[in-house]
């Protein structure tokens, strides 16, 4: 009993630290992503996404900068600023001189990238890969 104790005190000191910090997280955020499932409120809009912006991209860079692309309507459109985190690494924004976009993020791996948005009651869910 009183090594079970220990090992549970011991987890519980352990547990916060298993967090990535900031740093890491920007180093695998930090790279070109492309959509591979789109969901809008768990509906599969994968297709029409991908229809509609053909050769979407969405890069972060390190310096907190990130470029969005995509051909939409047979013309190549983009949109750039800046982006940071929030305090707990669990929530990225997108700033440009037009507006600002919230993402929680669900998964960041060095291969891919999982973000929600929601606007109003409507959820958008972004599954993307490294480009």
């Amino acid at each position: 009993m009183r090594y079970f104790v220990s090992f549970l005190l011991l987890s519980v000191l352990l547990l916060p630290s298993c967090k990535p910090s900031s740093e890491e997280s920007t180093t695998k955020i930090s790279k070109a992503w492309q959509i591979n499932k789109y969901y809008e409120d768990n509906n599969d809009l994968t297709s029409q996404f991908k229809t509609t912006n053909k050769n979407y991209t969405l890069q972060f860079y390190p310096d907190q900068t990130f470029l969005q692309s995509a051909v939409v309507n047979d013309t190549f459109r983009t949109r750039s600023g800046n982006w940071v985190f929030n305090q707990d690494v669990d929530s990225v924004f997108l700033y440009t001189t037009e507006d600002s976009s919230h993402y929680y993020i669900r998964l960041l791996r060095a291969k891919n990238l999982n973000i929600r948005q929601v606007i109003s009651t409507t959820t958008y869910d972004y599954l993307m890969v490294d480009y």
